[in-house]
């Protein structure tokens, strides 16, 4: 298993639109990922359950992998919840 830290970014927190993006590099995963924020653990397994988490803008978001290429999807999760989401994009 391999875990990882990182501080969410984006000023509206992980909402519904981030949540799905963060899924879908999850679902893509064949092994088992876990989120825990200061308050509460979940297997990563649907949106909602992310959403569950209300992780807001500087919050710290603790990632567990656990299967195969550990180290590289839990950096890839990092760099996600480390993103600054804008919908829509600014110009």
């Amino acid at each position: 298993m391999v875990t990882k830290k990182d501080v969410v970014k984006n000023k509206a927190g992980i909402h519904l639109r981030p949540s799905g993006i963060i899924m879908k590099a999850i679902e893509q995963y064949g092994g088992r990922v876990r989120l825990q924020s200061d308050s509460m653990a979940i297997e990563a397994d649907s949106i909602m359950s992310i959403i569950s988490l209300g992780l807001l803008e500087g919050d710290v978001v603790r990632i567990a992998v656990e299967g195969p290429k550990e180290r590289e999807v839990a950096d890839e999760l990092a760099e996600v919840f480390g993103t600054h989401f804008d919908f829509p994009p600014r110009e």
